[in-house]
């Protein structure tokens, strides 16, 4: 999984529509062989110990993916995190 930034977003029990629509650049494949790297049990969600065994995950990174407070981050939570900070790195980008 990648390292995720802090969502500035309010917490919400489950990702907008919006959230779930991959911005340019986006490599479904990637991502799709990065979860299940990440989900090490086959259950098609990420528990907060699977999650960890990324460095770059830290326990208030989880909770801010994990919308419904559920303690696994969804497939589509993460994909949620993930858009979100691909564009907020596109608007840095075009602020610069």
């Amino acid at each position: 999984m990648r390292p995720y930034s802090p969502l500035s977003s309010p917490r919400r029990l489950s990702p907008r529509a919006t959230d779930l629509e991959p911005p340019a650049g986006f490599d479904e494949a990637a991502w799709q062989a990065e979860w299940d790297a990440a989900d090490t049990d086959g259950d098609g969600r990420i528990s907060r110990e699977e999650a960890m065994a990324n460095p770059n995950m830290t326990d208030a990174a989880f909770d801010e993916i994990d919308l419904d407070g559920d303690g696994y981050i969804s497939p589509e939570e993460d994909k949620a995190a993930l858009f979100s900070d691909m564009r907020a790195r596109e608007n840095a980008a075009a602020d610069d």
